[in-house]
């Protein structure tokens, strides 16, 4: 029995096979000496396995400590100084030309300061604008004034503009004082710089950092940003602007840029360069006639206007006196800005597009091309100027200074600008039928022409008068049917136009009868067709407006009316009389102010409006002075322009 249970291996000996971490195994004896052996090895195995592990925390733990303990601070300054940020480019704007390819509008380099309000403490802020305040001739107050006004536009902006245009001395000390500067960088950008001079300042308009209000209002704009303001530069801004692009750029302790680049999709987009129908040279010319009559005749401001009467293209279109709109890039002084805003001759003021005033006697021509279209008149009606009528059987209505023309037919009428006349034929025709032709010629409503600002007018009629007379005490809101029926036909009572709409109206009796929208914009030339010379324009297209009130033939009789004012036996518009091109004309003289003891105004504005060549009309045109005396002034003034005009540009 003993030898048969030798060979055998008990159930506590299997156990203590399989648990080999088992301490309390005792020994067998005798052949168990075997498993002794294994478990030795298997004892080896797991104290091999704790050794490592515990080798491998001893080395990370020694890394942490290095990391965080003894380069600790070192690793902190450099996660601090050197980092990447990512900063939007400012697209160039597209330039502006005039009709024949000369810049008026170009972009030059510039610096610009900036600051990135999550680098900088609040409690540092009145530190660094301190030194900023020295280094670029600014107060801190205003510089904090910019930059809380940009981070209540956007609180969580990355990028605040603080100063645009700094001199390259001005950058060199900051980055020499960077130290003292965290979170202020210059960034190399461009500006607008206006050629053309004060002439196209209000045709322009400027550029200048987006308001709370742009920003607001556009999913495009942020702080920081630069947008057009008036003229051109704020109608087309959308177009001209361009698309911002992105770059990511790594700046070390010392604000240096150490690394830069612009992913592929992220540059800048340029914006699309704009073509003017303006001519420099005419524009240039026009100016200097202008400034030259102001002076002569002094008036308080003055605006001509000259346009294609068969496209709506304003080929010169001046107000003064005006400004130099580089003034307001990157901002304007309050010094310069206060000077500009008090000077009582209001050189801010457009007056092309925003000038409302009585008409005077051009209005004739409206009621004239009425009456005709209506049967009201012809050719042949002939009314007598005694100097002097009465309406109602004693109220006086005279002519300019009581002249008596005497048996005036409409071409009379029209040539020697008589008040009698057109007064009976506004009576022949009535109010209401008249309305509905003043409001086709767009009296009352803006021309459509492309800057803003633009002013309607005011039509005159018995419902307009009505409404007027709720906000002017002064004015009796009754229409009595022949005295406001007679202002209205010479230009006076509630009646009111601007410039722009003037030569617009010229242009519709030249051209047969068809109202164009006036315009600024010739054509439009995107980054890609210049990149690879395609020549790929877009020409901006003329657009009617409305056509057909009034006849071509009926329009011809008006046009030789105003051709025989300006020339021949008959003309009242001396200036106009020998001209290098024959010229149609119509003068208007616009009372304003207080009487004299004679009953006549002591003050009047000066219009003159016509078309040229009469044969073949291609332009028409408006002089107005503002406050300039009698009409014929203005007319010296056309009459200067349209001779050098047909000598240097047809």
């Amino acid at each position: 029995m003993a030898d048969s249970s030798a060979g055998k291996v008990s159930k506590k000996a299997k156990y203590a096979q399989t648990r080999i971490g088992w301490m309390d195994i005792k020994p067998l004896k005798g052949h168990d000496v075997g498993i002794r052996e294994g478990q030795d090895t298997a004892l080896w195995r797991v104290t091999y396995i704790y050794v490592t592990v515990a080798v491998v925390f001893l080395v990370l733990i020694v890394a942490v400590v290095n990391l965080q303990v003894v380069h600790g601070r070192e690793y902190r300054s450099l996660s601090k100084e050197n980092r990447l940020e990512e900063h939007v480019i400012q697209p160039d704007r597209g330039v502006v030309y005039d009709r024949f390819g000369e810049k008026i509008a170009i972009n030059v380099p510039t610096f610009d300061l900036m600051l990135n309000p999550r680098e900088i403490e609040e409690e540092d802020l009145d530190g660094v604008f301190e030194k900023l305040g020295d280094i670029v001739d600014k107060s801190s107050d205003e510089l904090r004034e910019k930059y809380e006004k940009a981070m209540e536009i956007e609180p969580l902006s990355r990028r605040v503009l603080l100063v645009q245009d700094i001199t390259r001395d001005q950058v060199l000390e900051i980055r020499a004082n960077s130290d003292d500067l965290n979170g202020v960088w210059v960034d190399y950008s461009s500006k607008r710089k206006y050629t053309g001079g004060d002439s196209f300042a209000h045709i322009l308009g400027y550029t200048a950092e987006a308001s709370e209000n742009e920003i607001e209002n556009s999913d495009e704009v942020s702080v920081g940003d630069i947008v057009g303001r008036e003229g051109i530069e704020n109608y087309y801004d959308d177009r001209l602007r361009g698309e911002k692009g992105k770059r990511i750029i790594e700046i070390d302790a010392a604000q240096n840029v150490t690394a830069e680049h612009v992913n592929i999709g992220s540059e800048p987009i340029p914006g699309d360069s704009l073509y003017l129908t303006i001519d420099s040279k005419s524009q240039k010319k026009l100016s200097e006639i202008l400034l030259k009559g102001v002076k002569t005749y002094d008036a308080t401001g003055a605006s001509a206007i000259l346009e294609d009467v068969n496209t709506g293209e304003i080929w010169a279109a001046v107000s003064v006196p005006a400004y130099d709109n580089n003034k307001f890039i990157g901002g304007i002084s309050e010094k310069d800005y206060k000077k500009l805003n008090e000077d009582e001759r209001l050189p801010l003021f457009n007056r092309i597009i925003s000038e409302q005033q009585p008409p005077g006697s051009m209005f004739k021509t409206i009621v004239a091309s009425a009456a005709l279209q209506e049967g009201a008149i012809t050719r042949d009606t002939v009314f007598v100027s005694t100097g002097v009528m009465y309406l109602g059987g004693n109220t006086p209505f005279q002519e300019y200074h009581q002249h008596a023309y005497g048996p005036l037919n409409l071409i009379g009428g029209i040539a020697k600008s008589s008040n009698i006349y057109f007064c009976n034929t506004m009576l022949e025709l009535g109010i209401e039928k008249f309305v509905p032709y003043a409001e086709f010629f767009g009296i009352g409503e803006e021309t459509g022409v492309d800057i803003p600002g633009e002013m309607a007018g005011r039509l005159p009629s018995p419902e307009n008068k009505i409404a007027l007379a709720e906000t002017s005490p002064w004015l009796d809101p009754i229409w009595y049917p022949e005295g406001d029926a007679c202002n209205t036909a010479i230009g006076q009572g509630i009646t009111l136009v601007t410039p722009i709409q003037v030569a617009n109206w010229a242009a519709t009796i030249a051209n047969g009868g068809t109202v164009m929208q006036p315009r600024f914009a010739y054509k439009w030339e995107s980054p890609n067709s210049v990149e690879d010379n395609s020549g790929d324009d877009e020409k901006v297209e003329s657009v009617e407006v409305r056509s057909g009130k009034v006849s071509d033939s009926n329009l011809a009789l008006v046009r030789e009316g105003m051709r025989n004012s300006a020339s021949g036996p008959l003309s009242v518009i001396v200036p106009l009389r020998n001209t290098v091109v024959p010229v149609a004309g119509k003068t208007g003289t616009a009372e304003f102010g207080v009487k004299d003891e004679r009953g006549y105004y002591t003050s009047t504005h000066a219009w003159v409006m016509g078309f040229f060549p009469y044969d073949n009309p291609r332009f028409s045109f408006v002089v107005f002075l503002e406050g300039g005396g009698e009409s014929n002034n203005s007319a010296a003034l056309a009459a200067e322009f349209v001779n050098w005009f047909a000598e240097e540009r047809l």
